[in-house]
């Protein structure tokens, strides 16, 4: 058991070795949902280092004050994207699968796929005392829940807080001309209430719009957060301001904390029932990743490095009977050699070359053939350190030519 203070009061978390105790607690959770009549819906989410708060993407390095821009600009570039997306909310939900930050949070309603996403890495390097190498420590995960009732995408409140995300609000806007902006002038509705409707925090099942929802159980929670300075003579002229926050209070304080040395054993066993990188995200780079995950595994012999072959022959047998009517004698060869080539194994190897060149008919007559002689003879010049490999490949050839 993993144990935390909050208001004073020690709170003991399980700390989960594998997914044996994850399942057991899940289920004994359950249990007690049951046992106390409750109806909510269980939203679960996964993160991989139990120090992060809860926070949709938007809220994190102040991108908030941008966030009607950011949302234009993607738009902009792709709007045939966005033609079969008419409201706010669908809107957001395909820009948070893109990578979009938005005041959407990924929840589950998967308790496993929310474990997946609590062993992920999310490694921390330690510096070794002695001045050696990094000593790396694996934080530990959590998966957090809520038992809450849903929301549907319809609903006027989830309709008119995600309007809040494509609107700008500058320090000017009051409550009444962010109001006239979602609603119009003509419609009446009590300022507290909509002020309570843009602060709320939403839980919303997903309509399963592409294929990694319903793959990973996918739903969301909308936050709104929205700063009212309060007017104290006309509510209505009250400022408001798009403003930053987690949102750790929607989630229980039970949670469940995932050991960061148990991470790599619970994937395995999640992999074993089918809850993976390829099955959670149909993409092909996922499908691809997740194979070349499983293959690392696999691997129980190192590969040796390759080494090209060498041959290291010291004798030449030189059979001037495989020579045809154009060869000449083997003393002549070597006699040639020797008066530019110092170094026994670069002879040796040049007499080979030779001696292959002359097997071809009339090949001292041939000129695409006297070039890769002189090319072949250069080359291995060069790798025995010649100072002038081309210029002594082009004496011995011209030299065995006027030997004929």
């Amino acid at each position: 058991m993993n144990s935390e203070t909050i208001n004073n009061d020690p709170i003991q978390y399980p700390k989960i070795e594998s997914l044996t105790d994850y399942i057991k607690e899940i289920i004994e959770l359950r249990e007690r949902l049951i046992s106390d009549g409750r109806s909510e819906s269980l939203f679960f989410r996964g993160q991989s280092n139990v120090e992060w708060d809860i926070r949709p993407s938007i809220f994190r390095n102040s991108l908030v004050s941008f966030e009607d821009k950011i949302i234009q600009k993607a738009i902009a570039r792709a709007p045939f994207e966005f033609n079969n997306h008419s409201n706010a909310f669908e809107k957001l939900t395909k820009l948070q699968h893109y990578g979009l930050p938005t005041r959407l949070l990924d929840v589950t309603m998967n308790p496993l796929v929310a474990l997946y996403f609590a062993c992920q890495l999310a490694n921390e390097s330690l510096g070794n005392i002695s001045g050696g190498d990094s000593l790396v420590i694996e934080n530990d995960g959590v998966v957090y829940y809520s038992c809450a009732y849903d929301e549907s995408i319809e609903s006027s409140r989830i309709q008119l807080t995600s309007s809040v995300a494509l609107k700008e609000i500058n320090k000017d806007t009051t409550l009444k001309k962010l109001k006239e902006n979602l609603l119009g002038n003509s419609h009446e509705i009590d300022p507290r209430n909509f002020i309570s409707i843009i602060q709320g925090n939403y839980f919303v099942k997903s309509n399963h719009s592409n294929d990694r929802l319903v793959r990973q159980s996918g739903a969301f929670m909308l936050a709104g957060a929205i700063t009212i300075t309060e007017d104290s003579d006309d509510l209505w002229n009250s400022k408001v301001q798009k403003s930053i926050c987690s949102v750790n209070s929607e989630f229980s304080q039970e949670r469940f904390i995932i050991s960061g040395e148990a991470k790599e054993g619970i994937l395995d066993e999640l992999d074993f029932c089918n809850i993976n990188e390829a099955t959670l995200f149909p993409e092909l780079e996922h499908q691809m990743s997740h194979i070349k995950r499983i293959t690392a595994k696999q691997i129980s012999d190192l590969v040796t490095n390759f080494v090209k072959f060498e041959s290291k022959t010291n004798e030449i047998s030189f059979d001037t009977s495989e020579l045809n009517d154009t060869a000449f004698e083997e003393n002549t060869i070597k006699t040639i050699v020797n008066k530019y080539v110092k170094g026994s194994l670069a002879k040796d190897s040049i007499l080979i070359i030779i001696k292959d060149t002359a097997k071809f008919t009339d090949w001292s007559k041939k000129e695409s053939v006297l070039n890769i002689l002189v090319s072949n003879i250069k080359r291995k010049l060069a790798e025995n350190g010649s100072a002038n490999p081309k210029e002594t490949a082009s004496y011995i050839v011209n030299e065995l030519i006027n030997s004929i």
